[in-house]
């Protein structure tokens, strides 16, 4: 884990006297290969056209994620806006393959609100209680167990 102060990496000696996350709280695995394989078998099924569609509008929204004072917004969910993601929800329920596609990429976590608009299906939503101790992995891991969640009800 990497830990920044003004223009440079903190130290390894530095970074011990930051807080972290105990190893028993970081419980929520990467992304594996299995699942990855299962994942690449679903999205085989969507019709190129559809996948044309939802590439050209996700790299559009995808690039407004951090322009004007979405740069400074540290809420997801206020990224839930503009044409890109109006289009991207036009797509439907046949585009989810897709959006958890997306999701398996750690950089995406973004796009849970893209998931949250089209999933229909509530049992599929992740919530943690505030208890849980995996709140604390935000919504990276969020983003990680809605893609395991996904898979494992195929």
């Amino acid at each position: 884990m990497a830990y920044y102060k003004s223009d440079k990496l903190l130290t390894t000696e530095e970074s011990q006297s930051v807080i972290a996350l105990p190893e028993a709280m970081t419980t929520i695995h990467p992304i594996d290969s299995t699942q990855l394989e299962i994942l690449k078998k679903v999205t085989a099924n969507v019709s190129p056209k559809l996948r044309q569609q939802f590439e050209t509008a996700f790299v559009a929204w995808k690039d407004t994620w951090y322009a004007g004072s979405l740069s400074i917004n540290s809420n997801p969910n206020a990224r839930a806006t503009g044409n890109a993601f109006d289009t991207l929800v036009k797509l439907g329920r046949e585009s989810i393959p897709l959006v958890i596609e997306a999701l398996a990429v750690p950089e995406n976590f973004m796009a849970l609100s893209l998931y949250h608009a089209i999933q229909s299906d509530q049992t599929l939503f992740v919530t943690l209680e505030a208890d849980d101790p995996r709140v604390f992995e935000g919504e990276q891991g969020k983003a990680r167990l809605a893609v395991q969640q996904y898979l494992n009800s195929l």
